[in-house]
């Protein structure tokens, strides 16, 4: 009894050290409570770098500014909301920026950024520029 009492503790032991060691291994913010993961945020370049980009990816979703902002890319990658802490400042569903006619599914397919708008590469040759401060579109189309 006292083996089968033993191994069971150990078996429990181990699974959970397995979920734990599973959930830090998720990259979750350490806030649980944050509403992004900020392991999956690129830091906002020097500008004299120039403009930066990426394609949202498993390891990036996201841009962080120098400002401390955070611009996130929702999980459908149609949206972008911008965040500083936990506060909510804007959201924009970049999508929704194009014309009816645009073709092919209306997925951000990159991101890119300067000191005062973000553009999307959207579906196959759609295109939305957004202003930082206030998420309004400055400009949407299709090539």
């Amino acid at each position: 009894m006292k083996t089968a009492q033993s191994i069971f503790a150990l078996l429990l032991v181990l699974s959970l050290s397995g979920t734990i060691s599973w959930a830090q291994a998720t990259g979750k913010s350490a806030k649980a409570n944050s509403p992004y993961d900020a392991s999956l945020l690129l830091p906002e370049p020097d500008p004299a770098i120039g403009n930066a980009s990426f394609k949202p990816s498993a390891q990036v979703r996201g841009l962080k500014g120098e400002d401390g902002i955070v611009y996130w890319l929702s999980a459908d990658q149609q949206s972008i909301t911008a965040y500083k802490g936990q506060q909510t400042l804007w959201a924009t569903n970049v999508a929704s920026a194009l014309p009816k006619s645009a073709s092919g599914p209306s997925a951000i397919k990159s991101m890119a950024w300067c000191s005062t708008a973000l553009f999307f590469s959207v579906g196959e040759s759609g295109y939305v520029e957004l202003d930082r401060q206030t998420g309004k579109i400055n400009q949407a189309g299709t090539d």
